[in-house]
């Protein structure tokens, strides 16, 4: 978020009748109470509107409006288990691709006129294959293949 549009609350100064004012980075957004007895609910009805203003950023107005905070962060989750399935799906397919390259890197013939060619090929793969599965598992990258 960008401090100029980070909301906030600002304190009335000691001895002033002013209530507590609540802004959206340099722009006066609207002012609470200015009654005595109302100050500490003003403060904290204040303080809640930029937490919230600030909490929400980047999440449209229609989908608070429409599904509530609940709603917006179920569909959040959701989407998420979405991408860890995708990711676990990709993972599993990339494994099981590991496992056939390093069977073909087992099995070149060198008597075979592009044997270097596929091995090099092969062996890039493997590496590649390696690393992303060890970053996805959060491991130090593995050894290069041979």
């Amino acid at each position: 978020m960008s401090n100029n549009n980070q909301w906030r609350v600002s304190q009335p100064r000691a001895g002033e009748a002013a209530g507590v004012e609540v802004y959206c980075g340099d722009m006066f957004v609207c002012q609470m109470s200015h009654h005595p007895a109302q100050r500490q609910a003003a403060q904290d009805n204040a303080s809640r509107i930029a937490a919230c203003m600030n909490a929400c950023e980047g999440i449209k107005t229609e989908a608070l409006e429409r599904h509530g905070i609940d709603g917006v962060m179920f569909g959040t989750k959701e989407w998420l288990m979405r991408l860890e399935d995708q990711r676990d799906a990709l993972m599993a397919a990339l494994e099981s691709a590991l496992s056939v390259l390093d069977d073909v890197q087992d099995n070149i013939n060198p008597e075979r006129g592009y044997a270097d060619e596929l091995e090099a090929e092969v062996s890039s793969a493997v590496d590649a294959a390696r690393a992303t599965i060890a970053r996805m598992n959060g491991e130090s990258m593995p050894k290069v293949s041979r």
